[in-house]
């Protein structure tokens, strides 16, 4: 970018729209209640065992509130990407009919 210019790489932004949304997939996957199931058997009849179980669901929740968001960002930038591109578009459209470009 030089000076007084702003250029946006809307190719590098639609490249992470799509990193984000593989993220968001993936942070979704994630079965965190395996291991709170795992360790509360190993701990069977505890007060410990207890509080695992009932944190599992918070814990799952709070995991797929995170994809979520992440895939929210991803809808940014997907969005961000066609909007630069369209004024790019327009701009240069009216340059042209000015004649000046």
């Amino acid at each position: 970018m030089t000076s007084g210019e702003m250029a946006v790489d809307t190719a590098a932004l639609a490249r992470l729209a799509v990193a984000l949304e593989s993220a968001a997939e993936a942070i979704e996957e994630i079965d965190t209640a395996r291991a709170f199931r795992r360790a509360a058997e190993g701990l069977a009849g505890s007060d410990t065992a207890a509080a695992y179980a009932a944190g599992a669901d918070r814990i799952a929740a709070g995991v797929r509130a995170i994809g979520s968001r992440v895939r929210v960002m991803s809808q940014i930038a997907a969005t961000n990407t066609t909007r630069y591109d369209d004024t790019e578009a327009g701009n240069r459209g009216l340059l042209a009919s000015a004649g000046g470009a």
